[in-house]
């Protein structure tokens, strides 16, 4: 039999100590650690929402049920998407439900920033060239269509290294001009 990473025997031998201990609240706890130790160490996030939901399961009174609902709630939201709101929101207490929905209501608009990103993606192919999808990215990306269309020169500006070159070939592609980029501009 192969021989396991010591990270993985190092969590069984865990798992095992941790659902043997009597007291409930205690092994709640301990589910808990696990959990937190699956997310944040080994970046095993399956496993960590089994270990928060054997926490909840545990004890679910115990004095930090609702942080450990937050995290399952935030592991649920950001892995899963549209499909983990429902249970997270399941998991809502007078204590954490603003910031339960906060959480879905971010991961809502990333979700849908992502879409928009996509849309204009399939409009202009060379679009994939710029990098991201937060909402000043989008507005870039539509700035490009929009300068493209245009017949006018277009002077681009921007620090070292933001991607002047990436929007100003891009420009260039949807609008079928010459590429012309002076790099004496902006040069003292």
């Amino acid at each position: 039999m192969p021989k396991q990473r010591p990270d993985v025997e190092e969590a069984l031998s865990w798992l095992d100590q941790v659902s043997q201990e009597p007291d409930g609240a205690k092994r709640a706890s301990l589910y808990a650690m696990l959990a937190d130790r699956y997310r944040v160490s080994w970046q095993m996030y399956g496993r960590a929402i089994e270990m928060y939901r054997k926490s909840l399961e545990a004890h679910d009174n115990w004095e930090d049920s609702d942080e450990v609902r937050m995290r399952l709630a935030k592991l649920l939201i950001h892995l899963y998407g549209r499909d983990g709101f429902k249970e997270a929101e399941a998991l809502k207490t007078a204590r954490i439900s603003q910031a339960i929905r906060i959480e879905i209501e971010r991961k809502k608009a990333a979700i849908e920033r992502h879409e928009q990103k996509v849309a204009l993606e399939r409009q202009c192919p060379v679009l994939k060239a710029v990098v991201g999808e937060s909402q000043n990215i989008l507005e870039v990306c539509q700035k490009i269509i929009q300068y493209a269309a245009s017949t006018r020169s277009v002077l681009i500006t921007g620090d070292s290294g933001t991607g002047k070159e990436v929007v100003a070939r891009a420009i260039a592609e949807v609008s079928n001009r010459m590429f012309g980029f002076d790099h004496r501009v902006g040069h003292f």
